[in-house]
């Protein structure tokens, strides 16, 4: 179903006699401990002599330029706690995260290339935290107890998701555990990691966003071949370039993925045109430590 459209902004402003707005630069880096985009964020600030909630990009349009002096109000209203413009949250240091299990990645650097490898404390802490409000939570204070992810690795090809898989399931207690990962927005603390004294293990999560094409679409028949890595924002413009939608858009769709759908058996703000994820997939394609199903 090709979706609804409208002139480009540039286009409109031409028809306006206008002149075309310079594009707004944005840093599309997440933010580690809240929703959203690191340039991103509610702040408090004075304008015109009173206090404003203000949004600190123009990323959203007209949104990063207006004082909201209602919604400053309407906070104080509903939390019912008095708020002042100089009261900010500290940034905190991240915590110190355990060694990387022994060997381990020089174990994943023989499935795929070392710089796809990450150890690194805000990579590890974020791979096994959502966007739920207990996870926020640990983000926001540095929690140092929870136990994270030894390594993140972001495969390119089947083949090397294939080969991490190989790797994880080796024997002599060279193997590791493996958790994919999307967009990380579930709000349950899926991807969280037990404690060593339920699994042993070393954890490694398999980030899929570096699987992120669409490989073709046929407009013609309402298919199209799409890799599970890919976030819904990112879906919803390449289809949109061949006239066609999917219709799937929740409301964490700026982040969240396709395969992250289909494992949670997702739900959008259009469900009741498009129907659920289940009711778009045509056929899914899995693969094992003995390759695909």
């Amino acid at each position: 179903c090709p979706p609804p459209q409208a002139a480009p902004p540039a286009a409109a402003a031409k028809k306006r006699g206008g002149s075309v707005p310079a594009p707004v630069a944005v840093d599309n880096t997440e933010a580690l401990d809240r929703w959203g985009f690191r340039d991103t964020r509610f702040a408090a600030d004075w304008v015109d002599g009173r206090p404003a909630v203000q949004v600190t990009s123009r990323r959203y349009g007209a949104l990063g330029e207006l004082p909201m002096f209602q919604l400053w109000s309407f906070f104080q209203r509903q939390l019912g706690v008095s708020m002042n413009v100089r009261d900010t949250l500290p940034k905190l240091p991240l915590p110190e995260v355990p060694p990387v299990a022994d060997g381990l990645l020089e174990a994943l650097a023989q499935a795929l290339p070392r710089e796809r490898v990450h150890s690194d404390a805000e990579s590890r802490l974020r791979a096994g935290t959502g966007h739920g409000l207990a996870d926020i939570w640990r983000l926001r204070t540095r929690e140092p107890e929870r136990r994270v992810h030894d390594a993140i690795v972001r495969p390119e090809s089947e083949e090397e998701v294939i080969a991490v898989l190989k790797a994880a399931a080796a024997g002599e207690g060279r193997g590791f555990a493996v958790v994919p990962v999307g967009g990380r927005t579930n709000v349950t603390s899926a991807t969280a990691v037990p404690s060593k004294e339920e699994d042993p293990r070393p954890f490694v999560a398999l980030d899929m966003r570096g699987l992120s094409k669409v490989l073709w679409v046929n407009a013609e028949d309402g298919v199209a071949h799409i890799q599970a890595g890919i976030t819904g924002a990112a879906l919803k413009q390449e289809l949109a370039e061949h006239g066609v939608t999917m219709g799937m858009e929740p409301d964490s769709m700026e982040f969240s993925t396709l395969g992250g759908w289909i494992a949670t058996r997702a739900s959008g703000m259009k469900r009741a045109r498009y129907g659920n994820i289940e009711d778009m997939i045509v056929e899914a394609r899995v693969v094992t430590p003995a390759g695909a199903l």
